[in-house]
């Protein structure tokens, strides 16, 4: 059983759209599941596709969460295993531990195990959704979707059109 580095790099890059406020606790995990990474702060909601074909097999039908206080250690992870293309998990039937045992290690958690319930976002994710991705929000806003969705746009980048004459029927300001 294996996790792919770039898998722990998106969960990362996913975190910018989680929430840090404690008073909403769900929302301060990223949530792993067969198809998907995803987090949401209750107005911005990133999903990255899941590519990490050994690590869904390790999933299973299970979905992980990823806790906000341990982003240290999954940029201490990713830091210590840098020439890594893959990295050990062990998992039982609430967690999965990746890394490599007596070294920087840390714990992905079901939802039953850590007691909440995360947001049903496929209730809101438009079901004919396709590339590419169009946005229009405050500048802070773009700020943070642009961190948060830079790991599943590492094809084409990230492209700003502010009062575009080369797009039609959109607002002032377009994120594809």
């Amino acid at each position: 059983m294996a996790i792919a580095t770039l898998t722990i790099r998106s969960i990362i890059q996913a975190f910018n759209a989680a929430s840090n406020d404690a008073t909403r606790y769900a929302l301060n995990f990223v949530k792993i599941s067969k198809d998907y990474i995803e987090a949401t702060d209750g107005r911005v909601l990133c999903r990255v596709k899941l590519d990490d074909s050994d690590f869904k097999d390790d999933l299973k039908n299970e979905t992980y969460y990823a806790d906000r206080e341990h982003l240290p250690l999954f940029k201490a992870v990713l830091k210590q295993y840098k020439n890594f293309s893959t990295m050990p998990t062990t998992s039982d039937h609430h967690s999965t531990t990746c890394g490599f045992p007596g070294r920087i290690q840390f714990v992905l958690k079901t939802a039953e195990s850590l007691s909440m319930v995360y947001p049903n976002t496929d209730s809101i994710w438009p079901k004919d959704f396709k590339d590419p991705y169009v946005i229009s929000f405050d500048a802070d806003l773009l700020a943070s979707l642009s961190q948060s969705m830079r790991g599943n746009l590492n094809k084409g980048g990230l492209k700003l059109y502010i009062n575009s004459s080369e797009q039609k029927n959109v607002g002032p300001i377009i994120v594809e």
